[in-house]
């Protein structure tokens, strides 16, 4: 990320927060935060797409974007407004210590308010990383300015997030303690997809209750779904598969199971 992408970003918050009205001053955030996300995945060769207001219905917590890179979810961002930082332990209020507890399972989040940043990994800072405060506010003082280290340490953060990689246990018991929340966000994409009738999934739902469950409902449906996906994927991986796409894993398992 360039230095100019931070100056363009302070500069479009400085915009935004000037003109009249009466506003949520955390929704300002959804048009600039992503923007600027864009221009370091452009630095960094990478595809990033997005969604805002990614349903998580596991955690029953809906973070603000959804960051997808090369058509895979890597991470969430939840928006603070300007002023309350993103120290997410220490966020006052009771609706940001529910969500945070919430929130902490997800293993790539970032939160900000626009001028603070921090990266979180099942609660916790990777590797100490310390949260990232630009100098300049151009919100409150009107100020854009840009201190010589803003741009390294968020560079250094957007780098980490948007490159996050799963390092899997080999442990049980850590094993499915981190497969826990991947399957809870499959579980969450196909609820939301079984509201589409014609989706794929919707149909598979027909079918899985045709002839396994009769009496499942959606929500029964997603959790048995996400279960046997997530097992599935772990089988074929287990068996030798190098690559964990659908039709590499399925030809894994086609072959050494009846």
């Amino acid at each position: 990320m360039k230095p100019s992408d931070l100056e363009e970003f302070a500069d479009a918050l400085k915009e935004q927060f000037s003109l009249p009205g009466i506003a949520s001053a955390e929704d300002q955030l959804k048009q600039h935060v992503p923007a600027l996300m864009d221009a370091a995945a452009v630095e960094y060769g990478l595809n990033l797409d997005r969604k805002t207001e990614t349903t998580l219905s596991g955690l029953g917590v809906r973070p603000d974007i959804a960051i997808y890179v090369g058509g895979l979810i890597c991470g969430y961002v939840e928006l603070k407004a300007p002023g309350l930082g993103a120290d997410a332990a220490r966020l006052k209020g009771q609706h940001n210590k529910d969500q945070w507890q919430k929130l902490k399972a997800l293993p790539n989040l970032i939160y900000t308010d626009g001028r603070e940043w921090s990266l979180y990994r099942n609660g916790q800072r990777p590797n100490g990383q310390p949260l990232v405060r630009l100098s300049g506010d151009p919100i409150a003082d009107g100020k854009n300015a840009i201190g010589p280290e803003d741009a390294n340490n968020l560079e250094r953060l957007l780098r980490d997030f948007l490159g996050w990689g799963p390092v899997v246990p080999h442990l049980p018991t850590p094993l499915a303690q981190y497969l826990a929340p991947l399957t809870r966000f499959l579980r969450g994409e196909v609820e939301v997809a079984l509201a589409n009738d014609g989706s794929a999934i919707s149909l598979l739902a027909n079918e899985w209750r045709d002839y396994f469950f009769p009496d499942a409902d959606d929500a029964q449906f997603a959790d048995a779904y996400a279960q046997t996906v997530t097992y599935a994927m772990l089988l074929a991986r287990l068996h030798g598969a190098t690559s964990l796409d659908v039709p590499d894993a399925a030809a894994m398992l086609d072959s050494s199971n009846g």
